[in-house]
């Protein structure tokens, strides 16, 4: 009747070499016990899916392209390996803050009064998180005057656009949109 936790231990190994052990502790709160039973595998197995998926769109498909974006502002072409790389360990930034807050936001999302409201509250998150990481990026990136707010606009267009075609239940509505419902 104490808490509850899952321990999850792995040996990673890839091409021949061991890429190390690994150990995870995830509590289990009270209230998400059930959903650790047989008959509940499938939905939450969908809901931890959905938001893995998510996750990796919200990295590769909006923070990544706008990252590069402010990068590369002004300038035509492809980007660069130096350029991809850069935006690693923004990439990683964000991973990180993901799997802090992954089994929480699940016990949340599988809570939630239907499976929408419970991506809602996943997708919402990933998306203050990745706008958080793009703002350290604009911070932490040399400043020289007007390029600065040149590649800061464009990186963050970028990002809203993209955001709004990966994730378009988190795109507030169009005016004309609102027009026309009024």
């Amino acid at each position: 009747d104490g808490p509850v936790a899952i321990l999850a231990r792995v040996l990673a190994r890839g091409q021949g070499v061991t890429a190390g052990y690994h150990e995870r502790r995830l509590p289990v709160p009270n209230d998400a016990l059930d959903w650790l039973l047989l008959e509940n595998r499938d939905r939450v197995a969908s809901v931890a899916e959905r938001q893995v998926k998510d996750a990796h769109d919200m990295i590769t498909q909006v923070l990544s392209p706008a990252l590069l974006a402010f990068r590369r502002a002004g300038k035509s072409g492809k980007p660069s390996d130096d350029d991809r790389a850069w935006t690693w360990p923004w990439r990683d930034d964000l991973d990180r803050l993901i799997d802090e807050h992954f089994f929480d936001l699940l016990w949340q999302a599988l809570a939630a009064a239907d499976d929408h409201d419970g991506q809602m509250i996943w997708q919402h998150f990933l998306k203050t998180q990745a706008e958080t990481v793009l703002k350290r990026a604009f911070a932490a990136a040399p400043s020289v005057s007007s390029r600065s707010w040149r590649a800061q606009a464009e990186g963050g267009n970028v990002f809203k656009a993209l955001l709004h075609k990966s994730f378009p239940d988190l795109a507030p509505p169009r005016q004309d949109q609102e027009e026309s419902a009024a």
